[in-house]
């Protein structure tokens, strides 16, 4: 028997043929030949990268159609599409366009003229850095968003999971620190382990290990969300007490000072806070998320919300020195599985950032 074993790259095709004759595709990432004698075989393997076009904006207009806006031709049902950011021009999508693949680099845009059907992933890229980030995805309601790192997924690793309490010892595990918003709490941003779910904001931040990992200044973080129909989406809805909210189109939303009784606060990275937006106007980028409010008492307001003035508890989630940088659940067969489900035994394999290892076995509750 020969047993090969695929690096995971993705989106590639793995093609297989022995001695030359008919190949085949692995459906997993390690596969085994049988019947293959030690000398006097010839395995050939090829590794196939799909079509994919860029949005280059380089014709005279923004059309989706114009194939000099694009670096491989206007996109088909079988290409991979990426949307870089800084372009000259965004692309105009019309109604009604299908796509197989659509990946947005961060602050990147699109200008949504109705329905977009992507047949298999919504995917936006993050180059990370020592920081929190507000976040949002305006994908179809309650869409589940996976978090993935390109250095393990090279590596052969699961989706990121977030930090959540160890149940057999003082610490956490999981990949990275997620909070969500409720002004109802004290503080009112509290940390979560919950599936990321579209149209809902948070805040998120990644270990010193993904910031600069293999002296590289930052891991590529993805997020995607598997086959929908993206809708154009609207402005900003500021309604009622303060609330974390979504850009629910996929371009800039321009918003300037107070507009009559509504008021935007937007994440200050550097001082972990959200500060209120008075004066300048600012654009909120797609696949970010603000707070608002709604009120007719201005002199009440909050000018700033965070750390320092012991409202959100920001800065609080602090990193530990050898945070975890892989968690691998396994059954007690040895399968390893993507999410523990209740009242069950599993076998638990952490990785820290220094290299070491532990296993334990715990209880799912």
């Amino acid at each position: 028997n020969v047993t090969l074993t695929f690096a995971p790259i993705s989106g590639s095709q793995v093609s297989i043929s022995v001695d030359g004759g008919e190949a085949f595709s692995p459906e997993e990432n390690i596969y085994t030949l049988t019947n293959i004698s030690q000398d006097g075989h010839t395995i050939d393997v090829t590794f196939t990268e799909p079509p994919q076009t860029v949005w280059t904006g380089e014709g005279n207009d923004a059309l989706w159609t114009d194939a000099d806006n694009w670096s491989n031709g206007v996109p088909t049902t079988e290409v991979d599409i990426y949307i870089p950011s800084g372009t000259t021009n965004i692309p105009v999508i019309p109604d009604e366009t299908t796509v197989k693949t659509i990946t947005f680099d961060q602050g990147a845009q699109a200008d949504l003229q109705g329905s977009l059907v992507v047949t298999e992933a919504v995917n936006v890229k993050y180059k990370v850095t020592d920081r929190w980030y507000s976040i949002g995805f305006p994908f179809e309601e309650n869409k589940e968003v996976d978090v993935r790192s390109e250095w393990f997924e090279r590596n052969g690793w699961s989706p990121l999971l977030p930090y959540k309490a160890d149940s057999y010892a003082d610490n956490y595990y999981g990949d990275y620190y997620l909070k969500e918003y409720n002004p109802n709490l004290n503080p009112p941003f509290s940390d979560t382990h919950e599936t990321i779910i579209s149209k809902k904001g948070y805040i998120i931040r990644f270990p010193d290990f993904f910031v600069d990992y293999e002296g590289n200044n930052g891991d590529i973080i993805t997020f995607s969300s598997g086959p929908q129909t993206l809708s154009k989406g609207s402005n900003i809805s500021v309604t009622g007490d303060y609330q974390l909210v979504v850009n629910l189109t996929l371009k800039n939303i321009e918003l300037g000072a107070p507009d009559g009784n509504k008021y935007y606060y937007f994440l200050d990275p550097e001082e972990n806070k959200y500060n209120l937006l008075e004066n300048a106007q600012k654009d909120l980028l797609p696949f970010e998320a603000l707070i608002t409010i709604s009120t007719n008492n201005p002199e009440n307001l909050v000018h700033t919300i965070g750390a320092d003035s012991n409202l959100t508890g920001i800065g609080r989630f602090g990193v530990d020195n050898d945070s975890v940088i892989a968690t691998h659940h396994y059954t007690l067969q040895g399968i390893e599985i993507k999410q523990p489900m209740k009242s069950e035994i599993y076998i638990v394999k952490k990785r820290y950032s220094s290299g070491k290892e532990s296993v334990g076995k715990i209880i799912y509750k």
